[in-house]
């Protein structure tokens, strides 16, 4: 290793660290947390492991409580307009 980066090795992680947690906040605050797709069955699943429930088939479950409340907050609604009124 050369004698540099040993002398700053504690400067160089911090900073690749701190990289790290803008990339994160950058990311996380410029994409809406529920896609079209199927975030709402994600964020749902986790909303369930985390109150200690294991879905056993995902299929028949239905939103929990807290994601129907959370989607109907912070949802933005526009995934669910045609494609063609979009602005």
């Amino acid at each position: 290793m050369p004698s540099w980066l040993e002398r700053h090795e504690r400067v160089v992680v911090a900073v690749l660290c701190a990289a790290g947690a803008l990339r994160v906040l950058v990311f996380s605050a410029a994409f809406p947390p529920f896609h079209q797709v199927d975030e709402p069955f994600h964020f749902d699943l986790v909303v369930k492991y985390a109150s200690g429930h294991v879905p056993h088939d995902l299929a028949s479950e239905r939103f929990s409580p807290e994601t129907k409340e959370t989607i109907v907050l912070y949802g933005t609604g526009i995934f669910q307009l045609p494609w063609h009124a979009l602005p």
